[in-house]
């Protein structure tokens, strides 16, 4: 109930504004929070193609948080598929 639609808020508010890197950012928040890893992953990955300037700190912060996901995802899956 209340997890979808606080999904599909964090998914309008993407699609109102794309180019924003917070609002991405907030989604990507929330699929860590609730624990849907592979639905980060695709966000985080989008957050990093996404066209920034380096004089926007806040954005080149957020990169670094998304590029820091995908990093600690790829070795958890190292560690689980090396057994």
């Amino acid at each position: 109930g209340d997890q979808k639609k606080a999904e599909t808020h964090f998914i309008e508010a993407v699609n109102i504004v794309p180019k924003s890197y917070r609002n991405r950012f907030a989604l990507l928040k929330f699929y860590i929070d609730t624990k849907q890893t592979k639905e980060a992953q695709n966000c985080a990955a989008y957050i990093l193609s996404m066209p920034y300037k380096e004089s926007h700190r806040i954005n080149i912060n957020i990169r670094k948080q998304a590029l820091e996901f995908l990093k600690t995802i790829a070795s958890l899956e190292d560690t689980t598929n090396s057994y």
